[in-house]
């Protein structure tokens, strides 16, 4: 019934006022989080005495025509108190008592697991919305560097040094960068409305953790998704012991007290009984219970595999994003030796300030790049962070 892998990570399991920061989340998310955490805890300690029968009282007023018992207004009064409750149900109430504490955490874990993913979407959003920020400066570069070629066509045409046609292919350009750079702006101006969705704070004011890059067993012993299938094959396990003790023998306490409350008599009865119940469907109900406790035991050897797949996968990406910085990063040392040239060229009059200001608008743009690429990394660090245990988010 505990795997390896679960006596591990029960360690980690989640405690909902140091895993999250719940300061991400609006006023509203925060409060549904604790009312639904309160119910899962009154679910539970409803579910581990659902074992324990009620205890029954019953008051009857009777008036009749005919004299009851020499009592000659011809009324009865009586009260009973009954109480049939099992105190031995073959391993049923240990397994039952044992699934509720199970499906408490499971449930609770997957309720955490759902505001974790909440926090991760509004910290995404955030570095979405900084990326575009950089892109948006990129844009603002490209569209400086497309009307000083505008600038400069306009002067060669009318130099007679080109045809119009160069001009109308530099306008169209300047007016691509200039809908691109509106596009960016309206991208960003949605992301912060869809922000208020989940966070009561502006976007600037949520601070963004530096995430660092796992190893593969940091990644499945904190996985948050390996966590909930133990518990899920742990509740099927109790599941399949309480199904397999309603088929067994039970034994039962009984007593009843009856009270006449015109004579003020009163009888007790009490004794235990013992039931062996004969169904023929319990053999295929038990084995159904099995059934669905192995199941969930290779269903946990499957999410491992995916898991593993999709850590696998967010490496590759990050390790071709650190490829892309390092080309960047040559591109950034070809600029400054360019930049380094056009500049004496100018001071010798052989190159105009617009040379040099399109050569430092396109280095500055790759330096921007390194900024993007950082983010683009936070960014798949934080769907690895998303399915594991850590105080990080």
């Amino acid at each position: 019934m505990h795997l390896k892998l679960f006596n591990i990570i029960l360690v980690n399991t989640l405690v909902s006022s140091t895993l999250f920061s719940s300061e991400i989340l609006s006023p509203t998310q925060t409060k549904i989080y604790k009312l639904s955490k309160e119910k899962i805890k009154e679910d539970s300690s409803k579910l581990s005495k659902d074992w324990i029968n009620p205890i029954m009282y019953q008051y009857s007023y009777k008036k009749s025509d005919k004299v009851i018992q020499g009592n000659e207004i011809g009324v009865s009064k009586n009260s009973m108190l009954s109480i049939n409750q099992p105190i031995f149900r073959s391993g049923g109430i240990y397994y039952a008592i044992k699934y509720a504490s199970s499906l408490e955490k499971s449930s609770n874990l997957s309720l955490d697991i759902q505001k974790k993913q909440l926090i991760a979407q509004a910290l995404n959003t955030v570095l979405n919305i900084k990326k575009l920020d950089l892109q948006i400066s990129q844009q603002q570069n490209l569209l400086q560097n497309a009307n000083i070629d505008l600038k400069i066509k306009k002067e060669s045409i009318f130099n007679g040094l080109l045809d119009i046609s160069f001009l109308n292919n530099a306008l169209l350009i300047k007016n691509k960068n200039e809908l691109a750079l509106l596009n960016l702006q309206f991208n960003k101006d949605n992301l912060i409305n869809n922000l208020k969705n989940i966070s009561h704070l502006p976007y600037d004011e949520i601070k963004l953790p530096k995430l660092k890059l796992l190893t593969k067993e940091e990644f499945q012993i904190n996985n948050l998704n390996l966590q909930k299938n133990s518990y899920d094959i742990n509740n099927k396990d109790y599941l399949s012991g309480i199904t397999n003790a309603k088929y067994l023998p039970v034994v039962s306490l009984n007593y009843n007290k009856t009270l006449n409350h015109i004579t003020n008599k009163d009888v007790d009865v009490y004794g235990f009984d013992v039931s062996i119940p004969i169904d023929f469907k319990g053999f295929a109900d038990s084995s159904s219970s099995k059934i669905a406790y192995l199941k969930a035991k290779e269903e946990l050897k499957l999410t491992k595999y995916k898991e593993m797949t999709f850590l696998n996968t967010k490496l590759l990406l990050i390790k071709n994003i650190d490829k892309k910085v390092a080309l960047t990063l040559q591109n950034i040392k070809a600029y400054n030796i360019l930049l380094k040239q056009t500049r004496e060229y100018l001071s010798a009059g052989l190159k105009t300030k617009n040379d040099v200001q399109v050569l430092k608008n396109s280095r500055n743009n790759e330096k921007l790049n390194i900024d993007i690429f950082d983010i683009e990394k936070q960014s798949e660090l934080l769907q690895l962070y998303t399915r594991i245990h850590s105080d990080k988010i």
